[in-house]
């Protein structure tokens, strides 16, 4: 009876608007298709008790500061079907800032039949199992994971949810990507964790409650370039006005794209489910890799090579994320047979996630001031393009060196703006590559420093105040894929990388052969 009810009862409709809220439409950059489809979780499991009321209500405290109130917003969609915020007045037990929930275990984490699964390192390479069976230990009671899931109730844009044990405590904070990147959880922790020990004067300002600071970089594809707009644009150098996107060349054409989505719904249609996996990398085995990673940089023409001159000697320069990306999507591709078994001159596109704060501080004109943060989307994309055989056969320090120089080309403020007017000139949706490609993603978020979040104020038994382990987990829309991609969880304290990734279910087995052949 409840399928006929689902079945031909009246569509979900979202709560009436209530007359005193705020409403702010939501930014261009944040409403893309990509970021509402997507709907993420960070548990960070500190191996000490803290207070949960304490959190909460520092937490409540600064979401009730001018501009951070934004983020205790209700998301709407409008008659057009555009997303806004719905700020209330005031916040109220009945309309708090904050979807909270809080549940306690009478037993050590250890004795839990699931916490006690939770990853811990082992000292050695090892891949531990999917971040979503432990979403039992920090019970999500309205189960917020789907756009419609904010649009259709009268709940908050951040979700908190603390479960504590005897000795341990998980702490989970859910969120539509739509609201925020990895950078802006950073400001939204440090801004926490200053109200947290009373520190509230080192609250940094908020930046873009109500206008948005990049109109002039992420246009609207349906609106006309406003004279402001333009006047400011003539001011740039005819470089900035004339530089073409370097990958501009290989956008998919229309017949192209539909080639891929094809291939891509082909996919779905015949193998729907993913699953993902945490990979532990040692400090000790991360050195050895990339040793190897610039011992390989040795055979490549010094043209092939980026290099660090902060020094009177320059030296070869790779950053711990571009080795850690190579050798993480190498194995990856090496151990997915649709793509290690695919004819060797197709292309792999390697789509490497890039935050533009800095830059958009940092050159002219300044979008963003110096100071303050700016928590909302603010990336776009850099592409490093492969044959399967060059990528699988290349030595890793050659795969790395291509993804920094690449990186380098791809991230001046003229290229970031061109690659932009042709991301929303296409309405936010813009590939490059073939039409048979494989596509990979990698996301990098130890520039977040996640592991350095401390909340030694909120201790009531224990030492440490900063998370010990801690996982990311993604819910997708209906339709949406992300398996391939990767995501650089970050190091903890003892120096270890953490290395999630989204499989296609069932084909985790050869990945997983893999790693502890190299253990």
């Amino acid at each position: 009876m409840a399928f006929l009810s689902n079945l031909f009862g009246k569509p979900p409709v979202a709560p009436e608007r209530i007359p005193t809220d705020i409403v702010i439409p939501v930014f261009e950059q944040d409403a893309q298709f990509q970021f509402h489809s997507i709907s993420l979780e960070i548990t960070m499991r500190f191996d000490s008790v803290l207070d949960a009321d304490k959190l909460h209500a520092a937490l409540w405290k600064l979401l009730e500061r001018p501009g951070w109130r934004k983020l205790g917003a209700r998301l709407r969609k409008n008659t057009l079907g555009r997303l806004e915020y719905h700020i209330p007045a005031r916040y109220t037990k009945d309309r708090p800032p904050v979807n909270f929930s809080y549940t306690t275990e009478a037993l050590k984490i250890s004795e839990h039949p699931v916490g006690a699964r939770l990853p811990r390192p082992t000292g050695k390479l090892e891949v531990f199992g999917e971040a979503g069976n432990f979403r039992i230990l920090t019970p999500e009671q309205s189960n917020t994971t789907l756009l419609e899931h904010w649009t259709l109730s009268d709940r908050p844009a951040l979700g908190l949810h603390i479960s504590t044990f005897e000795d341990a405590t998980l702490v989970t904070i859910v969120w539509l990507h739509t609201v925020m990147d990895a950078l802006a959880l950073r400001e939204l922790l440090r801004a926490w964790q200053a109200v947290l020990d009373g520190r509230e004067e080192h609250v940094p300002d908020y930046i873009g409650y109500d206008s948005n600071p990049l109109a002039e970089l992420v246009e609207p594809h349906d609106t006309k370039i406003t004279k402001q707009i333009e006047q400011e644009r003539n001011k740039k150098s005819e470089l900035q006005q004339s530089e073409e996107y370097i990958v501009a060349p290989k956008l998919l054409s229309h017949i192209s794209f539909a080639r891929f989505i094809f291939r891509y719904i082909w996919e779905l249609i015949w193998y729907p489910a993913e699953e993902g996996r945490m990979l532990f990398i040692p400090s000790s085995y991360f050195s050895r890799i990339k040793s190897s990673a610039f011992a390989d940089l040795a055979s490549l023409p010094k043209e092939e090579i980026t290099y660090n001159n902060s020094t009177s000697k320059p030296t070869p320069f790779l950053s711990d994320g571009d080795i850690l990306t190579a050798w993480t999507m190498r194995l990856l591709a090496s151990t997915n047979p649709q793509i290690a078994n695919s004819h060797p001159s197709r292309t792999i596109a390697l789509m490497n996630v890039f935050g533009m704060r800095d830059l958009l501080r940092s050159t002219a004109p300044q979008l963003l001031p110096q100071r303050g943060a700016y928590v909302h989307n603010c990336v776009t994309t850099i592409w490093s393009h492969f044959s399967v055989q060059g990528f699988l056969e290349m030595p890793l320090g050659h795969v790395a060196a291509r993804i920094r120089a690449d990186l380098v080309v791809q991230s001046t403020r003229a290229q970031v703006e061109a690659g932009q007017r042709i991301l929303y000139a296409n309405k936010g949706s813009a590939l490059y590559g073939k039409g048979d490609m494989a596509l990979t993603t990698m996301t990098n978020w130890d520039k977040a420093k996640l592991y350095e979040t401390d909340f030694s104020a909120a201790i009531v038994r224990g030492k440490s105040g900063k998370p010990d382990y801690l996982h990311v987990y993604a819910t997708s829309a209906r339709g949406v894929a992300v398996r391939g991609s990767a995501n650089i969880v970050g190091k903890d304290g003892a120096g270890n990388w953490w290395v999630s990734s989204v499989f296609r279910t069932g084909s985790i087995s050869a990945f997983v052969r893999a790693v502890e052949g190299m253990a």
